[in-house]
């Protein structure tokens, strides 16, 4: 059985039956921005691309969030 517990306003963070922490908001926020800037350099810094950069970013993040948490 799975003790999960919902993230809140405060801060609170989910938390598996093992004590394993998932990814807070906070964290994921600053993994995809760093993640889409390195998407807009390597696309040679052309600006227009803001908001793709950003989707590939965050689904990259996320699908690698996902996968750890399978584990």
């Amino acid at each position: 059985m799975k003790k999960q517990i919902d993230r809140k306003s405060n801060g609170d963070k989910s938390e598996s039956s093992t004590g394993a922490r998932s990814m807070t908001s906070d964290s994921a926020l600053e993994l995809i921005r760093a993640r889409a800037y390195s998407v807009f350099e390597s696309r040679g810094r052309q600006p227009g691309h803001a908001l793709d950069d950003w989707l590939q970013a965050e689904r990259e993040i996320l699908r690698q969030s996902s996968a750890s948490e399978d584990l």
